[in-house]
């Protein structure tokens, strides 16, 4: 048994930590939320293990305007790659390989402006 005390920091304890894991695995998949590039997953909604230029864009267009909400500043925003850039060999699906290679390669380029 506990005292009084501890039995009700137990139970504001674990109200409190209740109330965040859930949030906090929200954040994590929210397309929305973030910093830095958003993983595949994120990217991929109908997890078929491709994104479209459709997926793309709107979970694009989703997290800048999440971003613009909060006031934050969108750091070479202005010379994000399209779709077709990344979109090496031409099939019109991003795989996470060239997803991760133009997200990787537009923020060595930003890196770069900003030195």
């Amino acid at each position: 048994m506990c005292n009084l005390r501890q039995c009700i920091a137990t139970v504001l304890l674990g109200a409190f930590l209740g109330g965040m894991l859930p949030g906090a695995a929200q954040a994590e998949e929210s397309p929305g939320k973030g910093h830095g590039p958003a993983p595949f997953s994120v990217f991929d909604m109908d997890e078929n293990g491709f994104v479209s230029e459709e997926e793309f864009y709107s979970v694009r267009q989703q997290r800048m305007a999440a971003k613009a909400a909060e006031g934050k500043k969108m750091r070479c925003a202005d010379s994000a790659p399209s779709f077709s850039d990344l979109d090496t060999d031409g099939d019109g699906q991003l795989n996470p390989e060239e997803l991760a290679a133009g997200q990787e390669a537009h923020r060595a380029k930003c890196q770069g402006q900003n030195n």
